[in-house]
């Protein structure tokens, strides 16, 4: 292993410069370590290494040698905060470190990571690095961090844009510079659909050495590419710059128009919010979908969001023309409850001054905040009692405090009978498919399905186990539970199996065998004791649950060495 097994994109990509490495080295802490023994003064920020003795002393470098030892943070209970010094030739802060009073310095080891940009032959690269310092030796103190490449990306702008990356687990190598041929611990890959930039694995993962941050280094080459108009900024991820390869022009549309949330949805959760912009389009109207006036009005608004402009295109698709002044008043008067209250609106064709003139009348010592959410219950109980929704008086009524209490107590009487039928249909449905499939029995014992929710938990109650935990689960289709019945006495519940397939996941009976009961005075285990009907019964299950005619379990019969039927 070597060299030459560095993936082909890495190799291409162009090679750090020594202005990189100092830029990484800026990332670190900063320290100024002396020996006022000897007068030596060493800089990490800067990599100088100065004998004061052997020359003139200015002002700056006689308060670092004045200065005051800066000592480490013993705990997360240590409340001490360290005194920076200015190196007097960079000009950074820097901790002073008094060597005789540091020890061998392990503690003051440190990583990092992070990207490089580079614009480079028509592409915008992002390196992929590793780094550490440590000041074990003198010669440390002043050198520059230790630096390996482990991937990079390629952003390809144009009319073909793509994004291709390699790069490997920043765990996996021991700080080495050769690559491994072992590629699982390599994660490779190319994007040309920027619906999909979402899925691009992102060169870090969460721990608890770095946490889930990495540091972006020579912003200044985004300056030189194509994506020069969009916000840059080291928060940035390799997902924004492939927004930026894909849609560069959309994604500066955006951040000017104050809408750089439609960015990070699209970034971070792939969403389009394809309701309220195109990203196919580069003309500002074609892409809000609003005309001149109507852009020029939402650009002149101070407090520009995805919100406002979602509001305001459902109240004008349903036909209510307002404009953007009136959709903000509306939001700001409905405060949490806006989407609720303009969605309703808007289903109903309620105008939203009319709606305002209503509030305010009904108001009265209250915000209106919660007069519009008493509002949305009372018009979401009405439309379920079926009153005529198309009614001014219906939709707006007087006292409607008093109406709310009224329409929402009778509406949850509605639902609640509607949530038993449903559940009743569900449990039945439930109830016919498992029968097919799982219902057995021989001469003495039966399997069969719970009839519902109200038999399991019944189960559980004689039991006395935690089957009534998983009734829902059940009637959902999440879990299969089952009985197992004597059939001379089938209201005694015996053991409770739950069952994934073919294949039994848990079976218990009386108190999950802990304590003994009449049926298992032994407390052994119901798989052994009912091990005549279980076996039998899963040898049919994965043969198919063959039926006879008469619906009886078709059970195999098995032949003897002579070819007879047993």
């Amino acid at each position: 292993m070597g060299k030459e097994t560095m993936p082909d994109l890495v190799r291409r990509a162009p090679k750090l410069r020594e202005e990189d490495i100092r830029a990484i080295n800026g990332t670190f802490r900063s320290f100024l370590f002396r020996c006022r023994r000897t007068g030596e003064l060493w800089t990490s920020c800067c990599g100088r290494h100065e004998r004061l003795k052997e020359r003139d002393v200015t002002g700056a470098e006689q308060s670092v040698m004045k200065a005051e030892h800066s000592r480490e943070i013993r705990s997360s209970w240590d409340n001490f905060k360290p005194k920076k010094t200015v190196c007097p030739y960079c000009g950074r802060e820097a901790e002073v470190k008094e060597l005789g009073r540091s020890g061998v310095r392990k503690n003051l080891r440190e990583w990092g990571r992070g990207i490089v940009l580079r614009w480079s032959r028509g592409y915008l690269w992002a390196i992929v690095y590793n780094a550490k310092k440590v000041y074990l030796q003198d010669n440390a103190l002043t050198a520059q961090p230790m630096v390996y490449v482990d991937g990079a990306y390629r952003f390809c702008p144009g009319e073909k844009p793509k994004v291709e990356w390699v790069f490997r687990e920043w765990w996996y190598h021991e700080w080495g510079d050769e690559w491994d041929d072992e590629w699982d611990y390599t994660k490779k890959g190319a994007c040309t659909d920027g619906w999909k930039i979402n899925k691009i694995k992102n060169p870090f993962h969460n721990c608890d050495k770095y946490g889930d941050g990495y540091d972006v280094i020579n912003v200044g080459e985004w300056e030189k590419s194509p994506f020069c108009w969009c916000e840059m900024g080291p928060w940035d991820t390799v997902q924004y710059i492939a927004a930026c390869t894909f849609w560069p022009r959309q994604v500066e549309m955006l951040e000017k128009a104050g809408l750089k949330e439609l960015v990070d949805d699209l970034v971070d959760r792939g969403t389009k919010n394809a309701y309220i912009f195109s990203w196919d389009e580069p003309d500002p109207r074609k892409s809000f979908g609003l005309n001149g006036g109507e852009l020029k009005e939402f650009l002149t608004m101070k407090c520009r969001s995805k919100d406002l402009l979602t509001y305001h295109k459902k109240l004008n698709k349903a036909g209510l023309r307002v404009g953007f002044d009136e959709t903000r008043m509306l939001e700001l008067m409905c405060g949490g409850w806006a989407e609720k209250v303009v969605t309703r609106l808007a289903r109903y064709k309620l105008p939203p001054a009319r709606w305002e003139k209503y509030i305010e009348r009904e108001q009265g010592d209250r915000s209106r905040a919660f007069v519009a959410e008493q509002w949305v219950d009372y018009v979401d109980a009405a439309a379920v009692i079926g009153l005529d929704m198309k009614n001014p008086v219906v939709l707006c009524p007087k006292n409607l405090y008093k109406q709310h209490d009224e329409k929402t107590e009778i509406a949850e009487k509605i639902l609640a009978a509607k949530r038993s039928k449903d559940l009743a249909k569900k449990e039945e449905r439930r109830f016919k498919t498992l029968m097919e499939r799982y219902t057995y029995w021989d001469e003495r014992y039966l399997i069969r399905p719970p009839l519902g929710i109200k038999e399991i938990q019944l189960e559980g109650k004689r039991l006395k186990h935690c089957v009534a935990g998983y009734a829902d689960r059940h009637v959902n289709g999440n879990c299969t539970i089952l009985f197992l019945r004597d059939k001379q006495r089938p209201g005694v519940p015996l053991v409770t199996i739950e069952m994934k397939g073919d294949s039994i996941v848990q079976i218990h009976g009386y108190r999950n065998e802990l304590a003994s009961c009449p049926e298992n005075r032994g407390r052994e285990s119901p798989r052994k004791l009912y091990a005549g009907i279980l076996e039998p019964w899963l040898e049919w299950l994965k043969a198919g649950s063959k039926r006879n005619k008469d619906w009886t379990p078709r059970v195999g019969r098995k032949k003897t060495k002579e070819g007879n039927v047993a």
